[in-house]
């Protein structure tokens, strides 16, 4: 008799095993971002300035911004390297990879106005409507000197993204 108990409890507890927590499961390899409106948050966890001279640099930690971007369905695969810095910047992947949940880049932008070049890269988790990544700047500033800067940046899909605006032609 308590061998049966055993077996019934056993079968019980197996399965019990497939139950919600199965069902909420997604497979890592159809992870991919949903194409639309984004609203980007990035902080600024860390700043180190070498050789400051009397130049300001126009950040400090904690400092947060916010933005939306559209991301198309061209791109869910590699978002443009904006998504990741400022969209005055012009940017460009050195190397990038983004599968399974996982997303890893390194990527050079330059800055309007600037001859200097910005070294970036991207470390992170994402999933089909939000990324957590955590970025790492570094570049030479004439006049506060070598700058590297932390920052995380948090991502949500809103939704759809909104129709485009034409600008009448002049």
């Amino acid at each position: 008799m308590r061998k049966i108990m055993v077996l019934a409890l056993a079968g019980v507890a197996a399965c019990s095993g497939g139950g919600e927590e199965s069902a909420n499961k997604v497979d890592p390899a159809s992870l991919r971002l949903e194409p639309g409106e984004w609203e980007l948050t990035s902080e600024i966890t860390n700043l180190s300035i070498a050789e400051q001279g009397s130049a300001a640099v126009p950040m400090k930690v904690g400092m947060k911004t916010t933005t939306k971007s559209c991301i198309t369905a061209e791109q869910v695969e590699q978002p443009q390297p904006t998504l990741f810095s400022s969209s005055k910047d012009t940017c460009s992947y050195k190397n990038f990879y983004m599968s399974r949940g996982r997303l890893v880049a390194s990527m050079s932008c330059k800055q309007p106005g600037t001859a200097n070049e910005v070294l970036m890269t991207v470390e992170g988790k994402y999933t089909n409507t939000a990324m957590d990544v955590s970025i790492e700047m570094a570049t030479s500033l004439a006049g506060p000197g070598d700058v590297k800067v932390n920052s995380k940046l948090s991502g949500r899909r809103l939704g759809d993204c909104p129709p485009a605006t034409e600008t009448p032609a002049v």
